[in-house]
């Protein structure tokens, strides 16, 4: 349906925004600075994470509560950052050297609470796209448009009288011989198509009308060229439907970022889910001795490798089914049914074998995970991706117009690449470290 003067563009809801403090365990943050496991920060172990600039206000803000007198602790540090009583800042994304996290020229200094930045452009331009929709949207192309602004008529003479079709006539390229022995023409409604695209133009250059954003404001006065600029009085229907067209198709695949805090939350979760994981991790690897593991493994390895009745079932079902299909299907003589229905034991069987098969290789696979994981390694570069996470949400604090939240989101993509394949990794072995549970269950319990 047409979008015309008349019908307001509702704004999507902006939702309570949670508070950056909220987003990233600051407690894994800390932790991470704290590479000897002593649950102090020295200046030394600041330095080895490129923070080399400790603000002396910002210190005295972390000694506060006075545990270790001017040592800095992780616990202060954990609740220093997430009041926003102070932060640590840089130049670029946080790298991962050696297994830790750093940070280029780093700094440690006051803060203050703070909300994320929300950009009115991103919902503009989310209006825009609902009225120049990417699904359809070449049906409003004047040169092939759909079949709700073409309609079908008699060609006429130059009388102005029905053109007969005769064999051998030579017809336009919109022409056809209908069946009424009369010439047809398919034509376009450039008019009603015209008014459509122009609806739409008009409902863009409103909503971006008063805009401070360099990128809406580029919007509106392309829209509003196309408007007020083209010759409507000399060009024809066709043109004007066509200049029309061209003007709004570029809206078709236009990005739309998402906002930072939405960005963020996504973030925080992938890092509290891998958490979850590597807890998991460490008590499974507690529970199940690797060399009760290996035991239920082979037990399960010989009994899947063996003939079970699991096998026969699933053989002689699939050996009946493919008898039963041919002596229907093709009303064959028993006995070829019957050979068939051997066939099909056969195949059968071979399924099922294959299966089994691959069910063991699964299980001595998710062995040699529990043989050579380390969760206390995992546990330790999850701490120096939440730094990774802890710099992204504090570069949001800029990223207030849609230019500096595009190069935001393209600085966040490449850091939370980094902390998703991580979080993958995370799960997968941690779905290994769950089969070998239950394995070791079911031959000891």
């Amino acid at each position: 349906m047409a979008i015309t003067n008349n019908q307001p563009i509702v704004a999507p809801k902006v939702k309570a925004q949670a508070s950056p403090g909220q987003l990233i365990d600051r407690a894994q943050v800390a932790r991470a600075l704290d590479r000897n496991g002593d649950d102090k920060i020295s200046s030394d172990e600041f330095s080895a994470a490129g923070i080399s600039n400790l603000d002396g206000a910002a210190l005295d803000e972390i000694n506060r509560g006075g545990e270790e007198g001017d040592i800095v602790t992780v616990n202060e540090l954990a609740r220093a950052l997430g009041s926003d009583a102070v932060r640590i800042s840089g130049e670029g994304n946080v790298a991962i050297n050696g297994g830790y996290a750093t940070i280029r020229a780093g700094r440690l200094e006051k803060s203050a609470p703070w909300s994320f930045p929300y950009v009115q452009g991103v919902n503009t331009l989310a209006q825009v796209r609902q009225i120049a929709p990417s699904a359809g949207w070449s049906s409003y192309n004047p040169d092939s448009p759909s079949s709700e602004f073409t309609f079908d008529a008699i060609s006429k003479d130059r009388m102005g009288q029905p053109l007969k079709y005769q064999e051998g006539m030579r017809l336009q390229a919109n022409e056809y011989a209908g069946q009424d022995g009369y010439v047809h023409y398919k034509g376009v409604n450039y008019d009603e198509l015209s008014d459509i695209l122009r609806s739409k133009a008009t409902s863009i250059r409103d909503i971006t009308s008063n805009a401070k954003d360099p990128e809406i404001q580029q919007i509106h006065d392309e829209v509003n060229r196309v408007l007020f600029q083209t010759d409507w009085s000399s060009s024809s229907r066709r043109d004007r439907a066509r200049d029309l067209y061209n003007a709004l198709a570029r809206f078709d695949n236009i990005n739309v970022p998402q906002q930072p805090e939405n960005r963020l939350t996504t973030l925080d979760q992938s890092l509290k889910t891998a958490a979850a994981r590597v807890d998991d991790q460490g008590r499974i690897t507690r529970d199940v001795p690797v060399d009760r593991a290996r035991t239920a493994v082979q037990k399960e390895v010989d009994r899947l490798h063996g003939i079970t009745p699991v096998k026969i079932i699933t053989g002689v079902a699939v050996g009946a089914a493919a008898g039963a299909l041919a002596f229907f299907a093709a009303s064959l003589a028993l006995p070829i049914a019957a050979a068939i229905g051997v066939g099909g034991l056969l195949v059968g069987g071979l399924i099922a074998h294959f299966v089994s098969t691959s069910k063991a290789k699964g299980y001595e696979n998710d062995l040699e995970v529990l043989k050579t994981i380390d969760p206390t390694k995992n546990k330790r570069d999850l701490q120096q991706y939440n730094v990774v996470g802890y710099k992204i949400v504090q570069d949001a604090r800029t990223a207030d117009t849609l230019a500096k939240l595009r190069a935001y989101s393209e600085a966040a993509d490449g850091a939370s690449k980094t902390v998703d394949s991580m979080t993958t990794k995370v799960a997968n072995e941690t779905n290994s470290l769950k089969n070998m549970e239950s394995l070791v269950h079911k031959y000891y319990n």
